[in-house]
């Protein structure tokens, strides 16, 4: 037998051989571990929220889960650069203006400005935000091609009772590049049992004249928000007898923060919100002028999965689909739907066949279409 351990064909060059390969492997793999590193801090870099930039947080409802024991909290942002004082988007502003006819009033009211600034705005892909709620830190996104970042905080029962006021948990957006407190938003914690309110916002519950589009155009961007009347105090009477408000509407997300302060203004009761997606350069600028029938119900139905034990008062009117769709969520939730009140903006006949056909499914004494809100009845 050969006195070294070497397998007789093989040279010392070969042994060698064997071991540079090993080597290289090594060399390799350190390699791509040192690139994904970079790459993972350059991607950092670019999730991180800069100084210029700005998160606003939508109002959510948060549901139990089902063993009663966490309050599931959805999270819903908007990260974007304002660029206020971009030459480009001065000028893209100004061609809007022109566009939509509003020049003549553009000076005499500095609403059209500032309705028109949210839509050109720099939205902020691949943002990964760190968000805190009662004490509870997580991080949600990437944001999407709008800005916009989405996720669920779970919070214990127990830590939610700690931090809870009314019944409304604070999120707060943290970023090393902004002092703290600079992007709150709330949730409301909804029980598992109760009332709710789906309401439209635009003719139900906002004069906004959807059927009258050079109207529509002015009471949107030009016009201060009016309350539609006698709506307000209904919703404020109910909402203090413990009913909770959700509110579903085609408006665009970019005008969340005057219809917060329009609702504030005129005491309607704080709620979750979904709105549309939109952006003027793609082609979510034709979901803005989508059927109804299609973008609303998954919404909605989103809403009555979270509380499957609520009972639900659908509030819309008639100008465009609302009795419609709530006819289609009526008849996938039957159990759940107590009634459906349509604000007739369009004159036609109330118990016509138009509103018999889309809400066959309820009772007649379970919907009304109505022009007084004080003759709506407490949804039971």
């Amino acid at each position: 037998m050969p006195s070294s351990s070497r397998p007789p064909s093989a040279s010392p060059g070969e042994w060698g051989g064997a071991r540079r390969p090993r080597r290289r492997l090594g060399l390799a793999v350190t390699a791509v571990v040192l690139v994904a590193l970079v790459v993972a801090a350059l991607a950092g870099d670019r999730g991180r929220i800069k100084s210029d930039e700005r998160i606003v947080l939508f109002a959510t409802t948060a549901h139990l889960s089902g063993d009663g024991q966490v309050w599931e909290v959805p999270i819903h942002g908007w990260v974007f650069e304002p660029e206020l004082d971009d030459a480009l988007r001065r000028a893209t502003i100004t061609v809007l203006r022109k566009t939509l006819g509003f020049d003549d009033v553009a000076a005499a009211s500095p609403i059209v400005d500032r309705r028109l600034r949210p839509f050109v705005v720099d939205n902020q892909r691949g943002k990964r935000v760190i968000v805190e709620v009662a004490g509870i830190r997580e991080v949600v996104g990437p944001s999407d091609d709008h800005g916009h970042f989405t996720g669920v905080v779970r919070v214990p029962v127990l830590a939610a009772k700690r931090s809870a006021e009314a019944d409304r948990l604070i999120v707060e957006a943290h970023s090393s590049a902004h002092r703290a407190g600079s992007f709150r938003g709330s949730v409301r914690l909804v029980g598992p049992t109760g009332v709710s309110v789906i309401s439209d916002i635009d003719d139900t519950i906002k004069v906004s004249n959807v059927l009258d589009r050079k109207a529509l155009l002015r009471n949107t961007l030009v016009e201060p928000f009016r309350p539609v009347p006698g709506m307000p105090e209904l919703y404020q009477q109910w909402a203090a007898r413990g009913v909770v408000f959700h509110y579903v509407s085609g408006s665009p997300w970019q005008l969340y923060e005057p219809l917060v302060a329009f609702m504030a203004k005129h005491q309607l009761p704080a709620a979750g919100f979904s709105l549309k997606s939109f952006r003027l350069k793609d082609s979510s600028l034709l979901r803005l002028f989508a059927d109804p029938l299609r973008t609303k119900p998954p919404a909605l139905e989103e809403i009555f999965r979270s509380f499957p034990n609520h009972r639900f008062c659908l509030i819309g009117d008639s100008g465009e689909k609302d009795p419609e769709v709530y006819g289609v969520i009526a008849r996938r939730y039957p159990r759940q739907v107590a009634c459906v009140y349509i604000r007739n903006v369009t004159d036609e006949d109330p118990d016509g066949p138009r509103f018999r056909d889309a809400l066959s499914v309820l009772e007649r004494d379970r919907w009304q279409v109505f022009t007084d809100p004080s003759t709506l009845s407490f949804p039971e």
